[in-house]
């Protein structure tokens, strides 16, 4: 669906230059504004979308809540049209479901709180994320 990449990295000295400053694996849904052709309209779940927008100075990130039942999810293609209508220019799609968990550290405080439900009822341990950090 998107463009093949080819990344080589290895260990760098902390004062070298690193070729890219972040990279992510996803599928993309929304490129320059547009959704992506061929985009599933049919399959709601609990999904995790990252967008870009404002000329790539600002950063969305949705974790879809997965509480209960009445809380279908999205399609892809739902996905795609949400992020554009927040201003995104380029979207996405990250792991979902049971993977989708969003948790902020309010000033302060010792430990991160989860902001959505996830999917499953439970936290689910998961090797990846994207942190924001700030001062």
């Amino acid at each position: 669906m998107g463009d093949p990449v080819s990344v080589t990295h290895g260990l760098v000295a902390a004062t070298a230059k690193v070729p890219y400053a972040f990279a992510i694996g996803g599928c993309p849904v929304l490129r320059d504004g547009t959704p992506l052709s061929g985009l599933d309209d049919s399959t709601s779940a609990v999904r995790t979308v990252a967008g870009l927008r404002g000329g790539g100075r600002q950063m969305l990130l949705l974790a879809l809540d997965g509480a209960d039942d009445s809380r279908t999810g999205l399609t892809i293609a739902e996905e795609a049209a949400t992020m554009r209508g927040l201003g995104a220019s380029d979207a996405f799609n990250l792991d979902g479901g049971g993977s989708s968990e969003m948790v902020t550290r309010d000033r302060g405080a010792s430990g991160v709180t989860v902001r959505n439900h996830p999917s499953g009822g439970a936290e689910r341990p998961v090797p990846n994320g994207i942190g924001v950090f700030s001062r």
